[in-house]
């Protein structure tokens, strides 16, 4: 066995594993238990080894190289940016407004509901306390996820968008 690469990062020994296994390459992921027992010490163990046998060290030489070049990446415009409605381009982002809002709205609800109730009386501050303790849990994710997810705002023509509108997460699982 013959080692290709030596880093200092786990998920980088295991991408570059992968890489040579997708190849049919024999590659290894050496002192991994070792070093991750003990990470402190990663750099005086000398980090992860990427190993292959001797017979492929040439070719996973070069794979290593091309992955180093980003010759594997991939278009970031497709993988991680919504397409907007309005102009088709790929450059939605994550809509930070509605996120804003309803951190506004609960600061504002526990100045106008909860420091009042913790001055009324016993028996009334308790019968509402315990009204809103056992309905707003159910409530609050249902509505955080219908304010909050899925809204997207162009950076380019400035549309606001909501994209997969209230479809569970199993729906979303088996179209994908």
């Amino acid at each position: 066995m013959r080692s290709v690469e030596r880093t200092y990062e786990y998920l980088d020994g295991l991408a570059l594993v992968a890489l040579l296994r997708a190849d049919n390459l024999d590659a290894q992921l050496f002192d991994e238990n070792f070093v991750r027992q003990n990470w402190f010490h990663i750099l005086a163990y000398g980090g992860f080894r990427v190993m292959v046998p001797s017979t492929e060290l040439d070719h996973a030489l070069q794979l290593c190289d091309s992955y180093h070049r980003g010759e594997f990446s991939l278009i970031s415009e497709e993988c991680e940016e919504p397409t907007c409605p309005a102009c088709h381009r790929y450059s939605g982002k994550t809509d930070l407004t509605p996120r804003r809002r309803v951190f506004a709205t609960l600061f504002l609800a526990y100045f106008f509901v909860g420091i009042p109730f913790n001055f009324a009386t016993w028996d009334a501050g308790l019968l509402i306390m315990s009204t809103l303790g056992v309905s707003l849990p159910l409530l609050m994710p249902n509505l955080l996820r219908h304010f909050v997810s899925g809204r997207y705002r162009c950076s380019n023509c400035d549309h606001v968008w909501k994209s997969h509108p209230d479809r569970p997460f199993s729906e979303q699982q088996l179209q994908a």
